[in-house]
């Protein structure tokens, strides 16, 4: 499933990368210049490798990769279905490997007395990466007005679709005060 603002995370996400190693490889496939030219791909692709050395060789978990590069690779150049492959995979391999139970996907989410809607997007790789896109740019512009948005998308629950909503709202108010500040 192709996630909304999947692109746009990916471009805006705050985390500097370098691309992986392998990137100066002849030959690579369409999906693999396109991870070696994202860096929102590239740190979700050092992840993977951090996660598959901590499988220590378990068995069957080899076939599993490469049924997974194959599925990943077929995404070609679409960056938002090489987002959802590299989190889809993130995830399954932090269960396998026993991380927590679940992902820790931003600072806060360790905390206490989060709300549902931060619980939601504690757990939800694209949420999380939406969530800290949208505090980057925020940061980049000093945007005013946080207080409001953040009880509007905290009146959404546990609902996904209304969360993604909430952010694509927040970022096409940043986005007008963006051109504003050119």
């Amino acid at each position: 499933m192709i996630r909304p603002l999947a692109l746009l995370v990916a471009l805006a996400s705050p985390a500097a990368a370098q691309p992986p190693d392998w990137c100066g490889a002849s030959g690579l496939n369409t999906a693999e210049r396109t991870i070696c030219t994202t860096p929102a791909l590239q740190w979700r692709d050092r992840a993977v490798n951090r996660l598959w050395e901590q499988m220590d060789g378990r068995a069957g978990i080899t076939l599993n990769r490469d049924n997974w590069l194959g599925s990943r690779n077929a995404c070609g150049d679409n960056v938002a279905c090489l987002v959802d492959s590299y989190d889809d995979r993130i995830f399954e391999l932090r269960t396998l490997v026993g991380v927590g139970d679940g992902p820790r996907l931003r600072p806060w989410c360790g905390a206490s007395g989060l709300s549902t809607t931060e619980a939601t997007i504690c757990t939800t790789p694209r949420l999380a990466d939406y969530d800290a896109a949208l505090q980057h740019l925020s940061d980049s512009l000093g945007a005013p007005g946080n207080a409001e948005w953040l009880a509007d998308r905290d009146s959404c629950g546990a609902d996904v679709a209304c969360i993604e909503n909430a952010y694509l709202d927040r970022f096409a108010t940043l986005g007008q005060v963006a051109r504003t500040q050119e």
